[in-house]
């Protein structure tokens, strides 16, 4: 009887743990995705980041659009977006 008892304790504790471990998954994700600025925000602080003299051309500022809304949306990390806008506004 005893051993019984010990199984159900035993049973609950990883319920209880694994319930937990969805809900700490849960808020970090929506987390990272709140943490990111607005889009329109976002170019806003890219274009006033260009070195002056230089001129963004219509590809460009697509491409620059494009990766800001999925840097935004968490498809890509802090560093991956930065090394990828470099290479747009070179």
């Amino acid at each position: 009887m005893m051993g019984r008892g010990l199984l159900i304790l035993l049973g609950l504790i990883l319920v209880v743990a694994i319930v937990v471990v969805v809900i700490v998954v849960l808020v970090r994700l929506s987390k990272k995705t709140s943490d990111y600025p607005v889009n329109s925000q976002m170019q806003q602080q890219n274009r006033s980041q260009l070195p002056t003299g230089q001129s963004e051309s219509a590809d460009n500022r697509q491409a620059l659009a494009i990766l800001n809304e999925r840097y935004a949306r968490g498809e890509i990390d802090d560093e991956d977006y930065q090394r990828r806008k470099q290479n747009l506004v070179r």
